[in-house]
């Protein structure tokens, strides 16, 4: 179960970045309106896999285990905010894990990083209308700043909002981007700052925001952004900068994401983004870096995707490759490869296909949903297991070696009541 979950989620981390494309690239705008939740029709995606490496096996184990693979499969399957993941075998419904908005299906953090970047330009209409909304505080000076692959910024508007100011507009901005529900609940103490610098027609090339702001109380935070955009016919890019240092103590989450695309003269679209988070929870720091490249043109897609995690002093890194085929009226199909490092060294690799289909058949609940009552986590995994153990017991015989390897009477009780 837990390669089943390690599968889902590297799907779901490839198509993060596959969705994250937002405004301008055409050949993948249908695509990212379902992943992150938009479409108006349900998607499929029909995913299988093979291991190369793992930790816990020898080659001949490993290859015992892949003739099992051959015949299994996880469909996630994505309908506006629902979606769940379903265990197949031979094309059989084995169980299903269902999720409300991408819970279990690996799909939150596809929806969650989509809309970020879908909602960029939203907050930049947010910001722009900030000062006709409170003309009285604004203050206005002409500036001559460059920015390289910015531009020039011409004028600086300075707001200072209050406290009650800020939590009202922040209600406001949650609401119409979509992107926190939960800003109507935030808190600010004291006098919020923001700046604005614009280029010569107006358009917005650098954002700032300082105040304290948070959830509760005893979350509140000495936050500062820092964003600087443009906006071009055939390149946009954007670099988020946000730090927030706890009013009292050093607790942080700081995070400064960089995204750039740019559309060639012979249709190529090429994205690159890098996301970086520094992290100080109980003394321990954490620190992550996620970096990608994807190419578009002809109705394929390749992508290189990287996250690493240096946490106590030690680097665990995964490593994500891949190629799309995206033609015009076929499905999307794709093949990734999948690697994990503790430092330099590979500790585990996998390879998994992938394939669109554009309708969700309709999925009978598992054991654990049908049944009756409430059942602990514990009950249901067993459930699921035996479920597929006896789904392999219905391969061929030779197929069924990994199983039945070193497995005693008493276990497959235990496996099999």
């Amino acid at each position: 179960m837990r390669r089943i979950r390690r599968w889902i989620g590297a799907a779901a981390a490839f198509l993060m970045i596959w969705t994250a494309v937002g405004a301008g690239a055409s050949v993948l705008t249908e695509t990212e309106k379902y992943l992150t939740g938009d479409g108006e029709s349900a998607v499929g995606i029909l995913i299988e896999g093979k291991i190369i490496k793992m930790p816990q096996f020898a080659e001949e184990r490993t290859e015992k285990l892949n003739r099992i693979l051959q015949h299994a499969g996880i469909r996630i399957e994505i309908s506006g905010e629902e979606s769940r993941a379903v265990v197949t075998m031979d094309g059989e419904d084995i169980f299903s894990l269902t999720g409300d908005g991408g819970e279990g299906a690996g799909t939150e953090a596809i929806r969650r990083y989509g809309r970020i970047w879908k909602s960029l330009e939203k907050w930049k209409a947010f910001f722009a209308a900030l000062p006709e909304a409170f003309p009285e505080t604004r203050q206005e000076s002409k500036i001559n700043t460059p920015y390289k692959e910015y531009g020039k910024a011409v004028k600086r508007t300075a707001l200072t909002l209050s406290a009650e100011e800020a939590a009202e507009q922040a209600a406001k901005a949650g609401t119409g981007t979509g992107l926190y529900p939960e800003a109507g609940e935030m808190q600010f103490e004291g006098k919020q700052k923001i700046a604005l610098q614009t280029g010569e027609e107006g358009q917005l090339i650098r954002i700032n925001y300082n105040g304290k702001c948070g959830l509760s109380d005893g979350s509140i935070r000495n936050v500062s952004v820092e964003w600087k955009t443009v906006t071009e016919e055939n390149r946009s890019k954007d670099q988020i900068q946000i730090r927030t240092p706890a009013a009292t103590g050093g607790e942080r989450d700081n995070l400064q994401m960089t995204r750039e695309w740019t559309l060639g003269e012979d249709g190529k679209e090429i994205l690159t983004w890098t996301a970086e988070t520094d992290a100080l929870h109980n003394r321990i720091r954490t620190q992550k870096r996620m970096t990608a490249r994807t190419e578009a043109a002809e109705g394929k897609m390749t992508i290189d995707l990287a996250e690493a995690t240096v946490e106590s002093g030690e680097t665990r890194r995964t490593e994500i490759t891949g190629e799309i085929s995206l033609e015009e009226g076929k499905p999307a199909e794709g093949m990734l490869a999948i690697i994990l490092k503790t430092g330099k060294i590979e500790t585990e690799h996998y390879e998994v296909s992938f394939r669109t289909y554009p309708v969700i058949p309709a999925i009978p609940g598992d054991a654990a949903e049908t049944a009756g009552g409430e059942k602990s986590e514990s009950e249901i995994r067993r459930e699921q297991s035996a479920a597929l153990v006896r789904a392999i017991l219905k391969l061929p015989e030779e197929d069924q070696a990994f199983l039945k390897d070193g497995i005693g009477e008493d276990l497959w009780k235990e496996i099999l009541p």
